[in-house]
C-alpha cells in the first residue's frame, strides 16, 4: 500500500477501521509472527487495537487485545511496536482493527488499492460491520515474520479402546506446545481444515476420549502454543456481524501533508 489518497468517515457514531489479511505461511510449519501495526488518522486520537484471527469457516478469535494506543500526531503515520506480545498466527486470515476512535472521526484511505469488496468497521466497539460508499482499503500495515513452529501434528497417534469401550488416542507430546487440539472426520482425505471438526481443543494432557456414536472416525491431533489451544480466545456467538452500515455524515477530506 502505497499511502492514502482521502481521509473517511462520520461525525455522528464511534467507529474504526478494520483491514483484514491472508497468512502467506498458513499450512506450513511455521506460524506467522506479527512484529508491528501503523496507521494515519486525520487528526491525534486514541483508539483500541485489536487483533483477530480467522480459520477457514469464518471462526473468529482474540489473538491480542483490546489495547489503548495513541495516535499523537495528526496525518502521519505511527507504529505500534507487538514483538513483546510474541503475536503468532496460525489462521489462513487475520484483522488489524483500531476501534473507538476517541477524538477523530476520520481516517485515512487508499483509493488506489480495493483488495476486498467492502472497507470493514468496527461500530460502536462491534466488529465486522461495513458499508459500500467506498472503494479502496484503509491505510494500516501489518509487518510480519516467520514464527515459531506450532500448529504441527504430533507425530504418532495411537488409538485404542478403552474399558468403555470408547477410543481413546494418545500421542507423543511436542517440545514447546502448551495444549492440542483433536479434529474428527468420517473421510480421511476429506480437506483440512474445512472438513475436519473440532471435537476438543485446549486440551494439555495427551490423551482424548472420544465418546460419540459414529460408526467410523478418523482423527488429527494438532499441537499449539497458545495456552488456549491453536484457535485462542472464542468471541461470544453473535458478536461478529455483517451488515450495511449507512454513516450519518460521510465525508472524503483529500490527503496532504502525509509523512512515513
Amino acid at each position: 500500500m502505497t499511502g492514502p489518497t482521502s481521509y473517511n468517515g462520520s461525525t455522528s457514531i464511534v467507529w474504526g477501521p478494520m483491514v483484514y489479511y491472508e497468512n502467506p505461511l498458513y499450512g506450513t510449519a511455521n506460524a506467522l509472527q506479527l512484529l508491528t501495526v501503523s496507521g494515519i488518522t486525520y487528526t491525534a486520537t486514541n483508539a483500541t487495537l485489536y487483533i483477530y484471527g480467522e480459520d477457514s469457516e469464518g471462526n473468529i478469535s482474540v489473538l491480542y487485545g483490546p489495547s489503548t494506543i495513541n495516535f499523537p500526531t495528526a496525518q502521519t503515520w505511527t507504529n505500534f511496536d507487538l514483538s513483546a506480545q510474541n503475536i503468532q498466527i496460525t489462521t489462513p486470515y487475520f484483522w488489524v482493527a483500531f476501534g473507538d476512535m476517541t477524538t477523530c472521526s476520520y481516517y485515512a484511505l487508499d483509493q488506489t488499492y480495493d483488495y476486498t469488496p467492502y472497507a470493514y468497521i468496527m461500530l460502536q466497539g462491534t466488529p465486522f460491520y461495513y458499508f459500500t460508499g467506498l472503494t479502496g482499503e484503509w491505510c494500516i500495515d501489518a509487518y510480519v515474520q516467520t514464527g515459531s513452529s506450532m500448529g504441527i501434528f504430533a507425530p504418532v497417534v495411537t488409538a485404542a479402546l478403552n474399558a468403555n469401550s470408547n477410543p481413546t488416542l494418545t500421542w507423543d507430546a511436542i517440545s514447546g506446545a502448551v495444549s492440542y487440539d483433536v479434529y474428527g472426520a468420517n473421510d480421511p482425505y476429506a480437506t483440512y481444515p474445512a472438513n475436519w471438526v473440532l471435537l476438543a481443543d485446549n486440551i494439555t494432557a495427551t490423551t482424548y476420549e472420544y465418546t460419540g456414536t459414529d460408526a467410523k472416525k478418523f482423527f488429527k491431533v494438532v499441537a499449539s502454543t497458545n495456552l488456549t489451544g491453536g484457535k485462542g480466545k472464542k468471541i461470544p456467538q453473535g458478536s461478529f456481524k455483517a451488515e450495511k452500515v449507512s454513516f450519518d455524515v460521510l465525508g472524503t477530506i483529500p490527503a496532504r501533508n502525509l509523512v512515513k
